[in-house]
């Protein structure tokens, strides 16, 4: 995820003015750094509870729905940034985005939601058939001429 793919998103002005602390006109590189690293741990950390490592960077090399997702984190972390955009319930205009795309990644991971960036990097190992291995033990309701009830051919 770079700087310029949350500009593209939510425009330049937008990012640019959650991360300019010294109001120069331009974000403070050590701020956008800041928010890249938290926002890709945070999807990283969200991912890697159903794909390993690799398969997580090879999604988000072909995947743009993941790259989108990436930044909506991104945006609802820089907005914690700026008090003046907080509500009294403590969100900012960007939280509930941010909240939906980590719900979204999450449902990605625990194999409830499928990635178009599977087919090229790797299925989700959550996602798969259970087989039971246990021996089949068939068995009957009682009877009077099988008080037990256990029984099978």
């Amino acid at each position: 995820m770079t700087q310029r793919m949350i500009e593209l998103r939510f425009g330049s002005k937008t990012f640019r003015d959650m991360l300019d602390d010294d109001r120069t006109g331009q974000a403070d590189p050590e701020r956008v750094e800041e928010v890249l690293n938290e926002a890709t741990d945070t999807v990283m950390g969200i991912l890697m509870s159903g794909f390993t490592l690799a398969q997580v960077r090879d999604l988000a090399a072909v995947d743009s729905a993941l790259r989108g997702m990436c930044c909506d984190v991104a945006i609802g972390i820089a907005g914690r940034r700026r008090p003046g955009l907080l509500s009294p319930d403590g969100k900012t205009p960007y939280t509930t985005i941010q909240e939906r795309a980590e719900r979204k990644l999450m449902d990605i991971a625990a194999g409830k939601r499928r990635i178009a960036g599977e087919e090229l990097a790797g299925r989700n190992a959550k996602i798969g058939v259970r087989v039971n291995r246990d021996p089949a033990r068939h068995v009957f309701a009682a009877s009077k001429g099988n008080p037990t009830g256990p029984g099978g051919f």
